[in-house]
């Protein structure tokens, strides 16, 4: 079984060798299938895979915080975690 890095690397072999943009993005489908990894010309797209998974944890990091700050102002998070 391989590695992740061997893994990562292999997907980084792939955008290397591609013709079309060699930059790649990860990111949420914008018909609500789950999310993706692919290469794309998208403004937002980077030449490396291990940063366009990088970038994407970040984003959803501070999606996370975003709405618990967001739930805490309202009032939401006291209220589920008394009940």
């Amino acid at each position: 079984m391989s590695t992740d890095k061997e893994l990562l690397d292999f997907l980084q072999e792939l955008n290397d060798r591609s013709e079309y943009t060699k930059c790649c993005i990860l990111r949420m489908s914008g018909t609500g299938r789950g999310w993706r990894l692919h290469e794309t010309s998208e403004a937002e797209a980077v030449s490396s895979v291990r940063e366009a998974i990088e970038k994407f944890k970040a984003f959803v990091k501070d999606a996370e915080i975003n709405a618990v700050t967001s739930a805490e102002s309202r009032g939401d998070f006291e209220q589920r975690n008394e009940g």
